[in-house]
């Protein structure tokens, strides 16, 4: 299979198709291998239209859902980004390249040792990696630009709104059953958010564990 071909086959079947039509996304996502983050028995899947299973029992999303999410949260080169879920990297790794700086949380160490080796490969230095529970008990006091959940949650966790700066997005895919829905929130003011249904979809919830060691890597 040639991947290159796949990839930008599955830019324009997939993503300008599924009205991801950010120029600037397209670009970003054409520039890199998404092979490099997929396990290597389902290499022949990296851009299919389909979500990847994880060693941890997650999945990656599928690249059209990607692509949605950074067309919605519009991210710009001064942003201070939280990624909650980290993955393989391959999402983490497209924020980065659009944001000033980038802490991305996952409760597992395995994953978030996968993700920051992809990156020390692509010399990518604006990520920090976080092991925790952001929606509950992450210890942090920074606010964010931008905030992306990269699995659905039943309601978007109060602790998360309120580390959202003003004029901050955060996207999230909202709902318990099949019909779950992609949701853009804005923050306007200290106590005013707005929130955008984007699409119906249904993804893999966020872990629900609580990560028992929680350390900086």
């Amino acid at each position: 299979m040639n991947l290159a071909s796949a990839r930008t086959n599955m830019i324009k079947q997939q993503l300008r198709t599924w009205d991801v039509l950010d120029d600037a996304v397209l670009q970003l996502i054409e520039s890199v291998a998404r092979e490099q983050f997929v396990p290597s028995q389902y290499h022949n899947l990296a851009y299919a239209d389909v979500s990847i299973p994880l060693a941890n029992g997650q999945m990656m999303l599928s690249p059209k859902i990607e692509g949605h999410i950074l067309q919605a949260v519009q991210i710009k080169h001064t942003d201070n980004v939280l990624e909650v879920g980290t993955g393989t990297g391959y999402l983490t790794t497209l924020i980065a390249k659009q944001a000033k700086y980038v802490t991305s949380v996952d409760i597992d160490v395995q994953m978030i040792k996968l993700a920051d080796s992809h990156l020390k490969k692509l010399l990518i230095s604006n990520v920090s990696f976080e092991q925790g529970y952001a929606e509950q008990d992450w210890p942090s006091e920074e606010n964010y630009d931008v905030i992306i959940l990269s699995g659905s949650v039943p309601n978007v966790p109060e602790k998360l709104k309120n580390r959202l700066s003003i004029g901050g997005r955060l996207f999230a895919i909202i709902g318990t059953t099949a019909a779950m829905v992609a949701t853009l929130m804005t923050r306007a003011s200290r106590e005013q958010f707005i929130s955008k249904p984007l699409f119906d979809t249904h993804v893999k919830a966020l872990a629900q564990e609580q990560a028992t060691d929680p350390f900086v890597f």
